[in-house]
């Protein structure tokens, strides 16, 4: 099974109907919210960091504070490959970008894999995907 969300900087609170489902108008598309009773963004942030997050920390028996790293390939409009270091906490934080983006979030609970897609203006498709990193102690002696 795989677990799924889409977090956006142009995200607009929707108008819902009594069962929370989206209304569309005739074209299809949705229906701005007359009044937002929440940041739709962060809304989007939280359904990855309590729904997706948690699953992925498990199965890799990590913690929310512990080190990650982001393996990114194709980014910007010269599809440069290169990673980032952050903890899992901070995996959005870091994958923001500072104009308009979308992140696409997967998690695959049968290979434990956590794979993200940006798209933007400048990047269509650009590829993450999410590693832990080990934890060094200080009292590893190295040949």
């Amino acid at each position: 099974m795989k677990l799924e969300t889409t977090i956006t900087s142009q995200c607009v609170c929707e108008k819902v109907d009594e069962n929370g489902e989206g209304v569309l108008d005739e074209q299809g598309e949705a229906i701005p919210a007359d009044d937002c009773r929440y940041d739709c963004y962060e809304e989007q942030v939280y359904d990855f960091t309590d729904n997706i997050l948690p699953y992925w920390l498990e199965a890799k028996g990590i913690m929310a504070d512990s080190p990650v790293r982001i393996l990114g390939s194709g980014m910007t409009w010269r599809g440069v490959s290169g990673h980032a270091d952050t903890s899992a906490r901070g995996i959005v934080k870091a994958l923001e970008f500072g104009n308009d983006f979308t992140l696409r979030i997967t998690y695959d609970d049968e290979t434990h894999d956590l794979n993200i897609v940006r798209s933007s203006h400048d990047e269509y498709g650009a590829s993450f995907s999410v590693v832990p990193q080990p934890i060094e102690d200080d009292d590893t002696e190295w040949e």
